[in-house]
């Protein structure tokens, strides 16, 4: 009799605490901890199975629920619940991070098994483009030129929208779409120096890049990730203005009878999309390049590296010289196709979770 009673004492001294508590969904999140301190697994995965479907819990009371129900499994050697709970912490808490003495011991084993990454990025990017141009065919003003030199350009603002569409934790694909502006001069010499003609073009448009983005994940540096990547652009133009000089030599002893042309200036501004377009408006082509990226939860930060290659003509081969006097016979367009440099940085916003088993 004494054994029995015993054996009774001991049996509600170790389920004292669980009659203690009526279990309910407004308290099961709170009371969780207290299950798991006191060893109770068995009841943390028969009330998490039940509670789970029946109650509605906020975020954090799922998070909870979810830390606690894995660390019981764990505990219980049942691996296939061990890895659902983490599932669902992880895509509840996609930056879940063990906390050494704050949250159960097992949890700090659920890491290096689950892969999480976001499915869309959604962000912008600002910066500068250089313009490189290939010049396909020369041609000379009323062969008079003595010397043409390159096309040079200068740095000009870019920005973009940008949208991301992750495969999987390495494969992406992109879309970069906005605005950009370039500029890009020459200069012509005639009579021996005597006389220079400067051409500069300004031009601005929409640029849409289509980007397959491959992603090499540092083991050792989780939240740097460097990438490269390829596509296609197709490219816009809204606008493009030449500004062209003339400049004649101070030393007028080298040429005493040349007059400038009979021009109300010896600088002509020209809208080349007016009413005979010197240019296509559009341009196409292949882009590639390679960046870095670096994450902090919900935002990444990124730098890139392109290089845009055209393929179209960018000059109409058949409005080769302009309706004025000083352009016909001191500038005529070459065949020239734009290829372009691109220096960016962003940001992206990450959202909708993915989460896989590695």
């Amino acid at each position: 009799m004494k054994k029995f009673v015993a054996i009774f004492i001991f049996i509600l001294s170790f389920t004292g605490i669980w009659a203690q508590i009526n279990v309910t969904c407004d308290n099961y999140s709170s009371y969780i901890g207290q299950l798991y301190n006191n060893g109770n697994y068995f009841q943390i995965l028969e009330y998490s199975d039940s509670l789970l479907h029946s109650c509605r819990f906020t975020s954090q009371q799922k998070l909870n629920i979810y830390k606690y129900s894995a660390a019981a499994a764990y505990e219980l050697d049942n691996d296939s619940l061990f890895l659902l709970y983490g599932h669902l912490l992880y895509k509840v808490a996609p930056h879940f991070t063990y906390q050494q003495g704050g949250d159960p011991t097992p949890l700090a084993k659920l890491k290096p098994k689950f892969v999480v990454y976001p499915r869309y990025t959604l962000g912008m990017s600002l910066g500068m483009n250089t313009v490189y141009v290939d010049r396909i065919n020369m041609y000379q003003v009323m062969d008079s030129m003595d010397v043409s030199e390159p096309y040079y350009s200068f740095p000009a603002l870019t920005a973009s929208l940008v949208f991301q569409y992750n495969l999987s934790r390495m494969f992406s694909l992109a879309y970069y779409g906005g605005i950009y502006f370039s500029d890009y001069y020459k200069r012509n010499y005639f009579y021996n120096g005597f006389l220079t003609t400067v051409y500069k073009e300004s031009v601005h448009g929409i640029s849409n890049q289509w980007l397959v983005k491959l992603s090499l994940p540092m083991r050792r540096i989780t939240n740097i990730t460097p990438y490269i990547m390829g596509g296609g652009f197709f490219d816009f133009k809204l606008k493009a203005t030449a500004r062209i000089s003339l400049i004649k030599s101070s030393d007028s002893t080298l040429y005493p009878d040349f007059k400038m042309p009979s021009t109300t200036s010896s600088t002509i501004y020209y809208d080349i999309f007016s009413k005979r377009p010197m240019r296509y408006m559009y341009n196409y082509g292949y882009t590639v390049g390679l960046g870095g990226n670096y994450s902090s939860e919900d935002f990444s930060f990124f730098a890139e590296v392109l290089f845009q290659k055209g393929y179209m003509l960018y000059n109409n081969p058949n409005i080769r010289y302009l309706n004025f006097v000083l352009l016909k016979y001191y500038y005529v367009d070459n065949d020239i196709i734009l290829n372009k440099l691109f220096i960016r940085i962003g940001f992206t916003y990450n959202f909708k979770y993915k989460v896989e088993r590695r």
